[in-house]
């Protein structure tokens, strides 16, 4: 699935997991978990499909992402 048609629900998971936004701190799937009422496995299963779908762009799209990253991230 192309991560566009994602949801805000499973790209907020995966930013909370990896601590992606600014000054945000990574945190479990057990505490994300508990913010939405699901258990960990859902999180991770999640977090999970987000990521096949960053693996699936193709190498042009993907490296404008990587220059927003860079841009962002320092």
């Amino acid at each position: 699935m192309n991560v566009n048609k994602k949801t805000v629900k499973p790209k907020d998971r995966f930013s909370r997991f990896y601590g992606i936004k600014p000054n945000q701190n990574r945190e479990n799937l057990t505490s994300i978990a508990k913010s939405y009422g699901c258990t960990p496995s859902a999180v991770k299963n999640s977090i999970i499909s987000l990521r096949i779908g960053l693996y699936r762009i193709p190498e042009d799209q993907f490296m404008i992402l990587k220059e927003i990253y860079d841009k962002y991230s320092n």
